[in-house]
């Protein structure tokens, strides 16, 4: 299974607070069950937590310090964004993650990959006058920590 990562970098500070004193907290969110299943797995002690009216899972990830907040959005931007926003908020992450099968990716990407986006496009953007409508996408960068770990990553072998 591939899983695509784009993240929001949430950052769970105070004004002035180091990075450092960010908590080892992170939301993941899933469009289908598969692949929520998929990391509910990795979850030590999952136990259920409701926000919103959204259904999530906590625990923490296996191997590591992390907590996870793991949740299903469904198909469709407009609840993946809502629920994402609604848990940003609430939980304040230090990231969140969008993890997913991949299914559509380019045939270079194999099972087991991870995906890191370095910009997240919002390509629905735009205004319609009595010429037509005029696109206005929006992009995001990744911050340069989230680049770094993935280049290393990707290059370091065990």
């Amino acid at each position: 299974m591939s899983f695509v990562v784009s993240v929001h970098h949430g950052g769970r500070q105070d004004k002035g607070a180091a990075m450092s004193e960010a908590t080892n907290e992170v939301l993941v969110l899933t469009a289908l069950p598969l692949e929520y299943r998929a990391v509910r797995g990795l979850l030590l002690e999952p136990k259920r937590v409701d926000h919103a009216g959204t259904v999530f899972t906590c625990g923490r990830l296996r191997g590591t310090s992390w907590t996870v907040y793991l949740a299903i959005t469904g198909a469709g931007n407009d609840s993946a964004a809502a629920i994402t926003e609604r848990a940003v908020s609430h939980f304040r992450p230090q990231a969140a993650f969008f993890a997913g099968i991949a299914g559509s990716l380019k045939p270079d990407v194999f099972p087991n990959d991870v995906v890191v986006a370095l910009e997240v496009y919002a390509y629905h953007g735009g205004k319609e006058d009595p010429e037509g409508f005029k696109v206005r996408p929006r992009s995001w960068e990744t911050t340069h920590l989230l680049q770094q770990v993935a280049m290393y990553t990707d290059n370091v072998t065990d």
